[in-house]
């Protein structure tokens, strides 16, 4: 059915990209990289003798970068290699144009950093009103100084590359103070795992503006967060070169007798370029009068959806009393339903769940999860009635 239609939507990009879909070309020429290389070797020694007079260069080389945008790899004007200091070898990147110094961080040190920048974006979400209830544990938080793809008096073009995580700038001392001044240093690139708040809060007063508000008060540039309630969802995420806002509102889409069809009844989503700056913006709304059709027949239920921007999946909530509410059923695509065959052979057996609020949801009978309904799903009576609902 339709789960199956999702798994594989999903994995065969995936499939492709690992086959070797990316040329993966050199877009320069090595008599460049070697000048890059160079310059890196003269900047970075003039750099230790000034500030780390008893490390010793060990390599360098031309920092070249990947890029999705189009599979291959481009010259920067980056060059990275080691110096060996105090008997330990350090990895280092200097930008030979500007020559700002930057040094790898150690595990520990990246935690830490982490640690110290999460406080601090936290601190900004509660300046909004965001309090976390609880955080998803199936991700950590991330974060990296973004040392930019293209700076100084560059000439450089990475398409579809805007920063680089480099570690640290080498004047950095104090971690807590370095975050906590975004004044004077680089954007801080964060991905926080997804929030869960109050139902209370309202989520639809975020939006692209006020995030980006944020960001430039606190020096940040938040690449991935999402936060949720009952009701709402908002993300800012970065995608190639796009940088999305959205929000989703659930809502009633069908109100029934003592039942109602529930599902993403609102969306409004804001993505800006990054290469023209510019914004677009789409709002949309289910019109119940137009957007859908849930019909009784004589097997159970059909559930027609002709708004395509909004129909992801819709869920149905019954009240005590309700007609519905008589049957479990089956549900499968409306083409694999014939009254000859029994429903169960192509169909996925579904049961009402009573809720703490007193109503019934109905769900997947292997693990009482709630039931999704697409378009072209039917529900076909189950041959046994409901009797016990409790």
């Amino acid at each position: 059915m339709k789960k199956l239609l999702i798994f594989i939507a999903l994995v065969f990009p995936l499939a492709i990209c690992l086959s070797g879909c990316y040329p993966n070309k050199e877009m320069f020429e090595q008599e460049n990289a070697d000048r890059v290389a160079a310059k890196g070797v003269e900047m970075i020694q003039v750099w230790l003798d000034e500030n780390m007079p008893d490390a010793k260069l060990e390599e360098c080389t031309a920092f070249v970068s990947w890029t999705n945008y189009d599979g291959n790899r481009y010259l920067t004007d980056y060059a990275s290699g080691t110096i060996r200091h105090n008997g330990k070898l350090k990895v280092f990147t200097i930008h030979t144009v500007t020559g700002a110094v930057y040094f790898e961080t150690d595990a520990d040190t990246k935690q830490k950093l982490n640690e110290i920048v999460e406080a601090y974006f936290d601190e900004a979400l509660e300046a909004m009103g965001i309090i976390p209830e609880s955080v998803d544990e199936g991700y950590a938080f991330q974060s990296y100084v973004m040392a930019p793809a293209k700076d100084g008096d560059s000439t450089t073009e990475l398409p579809g590359v805007y920063s680089f995580d480099f570690g640290l700038p080498a004047d950095v001392e104090d971690l807590n103070a370095f975050v906590r001044n975004p004044r004077s240093r680089l954007p801080i690139y964060i991905s926080k795992p997804e929030i869960t708040v109050a139902d209370t809060t309202d989520l639809s007063l975020l939006d692209l503006a006020l995030t980006e508000t944020l960001e430039e008060e606190y020096g940040l540039h938040i690449g991935s967060v999402k936060i949720k309630n009952s009701d709402q969802f908002f993300q800012k995420n970065d995608v190639r070169n796009e940088t999305r806002a959205e929000l989703w509102e659930y809502g009633r889409w069908l109100k029934a007798d003592g039942f109602e069809l529930c599902g993403r009844a609102h969306e409004r989503k804001e993505v800006r370029n990054v290469e023209t700056n510019e914004v677009s913006v789409s709002d949309r709304k289910v019109d119940p009068e137009t957007d859908l059709i849930f019909e009784q027949t004589d097997y159970g239920y059909k559930l027609s959806l002709s708004n395509k921007d909004l129909d992801d999946s819709l869920w149905i909530r019954a009240y005590e009393g309700a007609e519905i509410l008589n049957y479990d059923f089956y549900c499968l695509d409306e083409k694999d339903y014939s009254p000859k065959n029994d429903p169960s052979e192509k169909g996925e057996k579904a049961v009402w769940q009573k809720q703490k609020d007193g109503s019934y949801v109905l769900t997947y009978s292997s693990d009482h999860s709630t039931l999704r309904l697409y378009d072209g799903d039917i529900l076909v009576h189950s041959e046994n009635k409901n009797k016990d609902k409790n």
